[in-house]
């Protein structure tokens, strides 16, 4: 049995209620507080704990990138099929709020798969921005390592060849897919910038795996870099954010076309939502530790909840954006509206995930 930890002045054999997972002896390696049983598992299961927190800390990060992307989804999907093991796809631009059409008017024959990877296409430095400042702040626990990998050469299982039909009359036209990937790499310890990436206890998190036909969202480094990236790739490490300032620049950018401004406002928005939403969920159930010390049963209940709840909310963010999209009448009209969005979205998460991230870039 390792030794315990527990320390605080309160503790007591009678008081001590909290079990360690990562014990063999789970009736006597009790714990008086999830403060004690972290301490206890970070000095004595450090391995065993990162693969833990990290894997649950992932799943939800993924599972709210792809809400964020559908709440975004600009597009409609006329078609989808899988021939020789490349996918392809059919999309018509967005011309009305999305209540008022179909986004995927063959919903009865295009699969779930088809759908996942379509609403992901091409939506990967906007995945990272949404799960980077989440993670920041349910890691803040943690002695860990984040940043943001660029990756040029992604070698996808399923490629993708794409299509954009304009209008009905004019024939459509096939789309270049980027050869850019990014995704957030997570390291145990404090380490610097460039070494994160090569710790070999490393991770990677692709949230918008599904577009290139990944099995999973969470991979160790070395292996999704071996199956996923060409032999030419070139990888450079980035600073967490990266992405976030990315988003903000095409906010900014007077040369961006109106519609592509606007989407990335969407992006930031949601993100801001996601983070109030996932603060407040999780604030009011018990915090950060009870979410990632739970069995796992009750943690898929809660993860679904949490999951819900922020694609609710996102589902009101769009039919607010579809409103600034197609009814503002000037680019100073859109930013007027965007504007205010921003500031019915700068609540309590918002503001403890943003200090969050302050923290761990002072830090790194």
């Amino acid at each position: 049995m390792s030794a315990s930890t527990c320390d605080l002045a309160e503790c007591g054999v009678e008081s001590r209620v909290h079990p360690c997972s990562l014990c063999s002896d789970l009736e006597t390696e009790l714990f008086c507080s999830a403060e004690c049983l972290h301490r206890h598992k970070t000095a004595q299961h450090a391995h065993q704990y990162f693969s833990h927190v990290i894997s649950r800390m992932t799943s939800l990060a993924a599972k709210l990138a792809l809400e964020a992307a559908a709440a975004n989804y600009k597009y409609r999907l006329l078609a989808a099929e899988v021939l020789e093991d490349t996918r392809y796809l059919v999309f018509a631009p967005l011309e009305q709020p999305r209540n008022e059409c179909k986004l995927f008017p063959g919903s009865q024959t295009i699969a779930d798969g088809d759908k996942r990877a379509a609403t992901l296409w091409e939506t990967c430095i906007a995945c990272v921005h949404h799960t980077a400042r989440p993670l920041v702040w349910l890691a803040e626990d943690f002695d860990v390592s984040i940043c943001e990998l660029s990756i040029l050469g992604p070698k996808p299982a399923v490629p993708i060849q794409a299509w954009l039909m304009w209008s009905v009359s004019a024939p459509s036209v096939e789309v270049r897919n980027s050869d850019t990937h990014r995704v957030i790499c997570i390291a145990p310890g404090a380490l610097p910038l460039e070494d994160i990436a090569n710790d070999p206890a490393s991770i990677i998190l692709d949230p918008s795996h599904h577009q290139y036909g990944f099995a999973s969202h969470h991979s160790a480094t070395t292996s999704y870099i071996q199956a996923n990236t060409k032999s030419s790739a070139k990888i450079e490490a980035l600073q967490l954010g990266d992405s976030i300032d990315f988003m903000m620049n095409i906010t900014q950018n007077p040369e961006a076309i109106v519609i592509a401004r606007a989407f990335a406002h969407g992006h930031l928005l949601a993100g801001m939502r996601i983070e109030n939403t996932v603060f407040d969920m999780i604030k009011n159930e018990g915090g950060r530790r009870w979410l990632l010390e739970m069995a796992d049963d009750d943690y898929t209940l809660v993860e679904n909840r949490i999951v819900q709840a922020v694609a609710a909310g996102l589902g009101k963010l769009r039919t607010n954006l579809d409103e600034v999209i197609f009814h503002s009448e000037s680019a100073d009209d859109l930013q007027a509206r965007m504007n205010s969005l921003y500031a019915e979205s700068e609540c309590e998460g918002w503001q403890a995930m943003g200090a969050s991230y302050e923290r761990y870039l002072r830090r790194s």
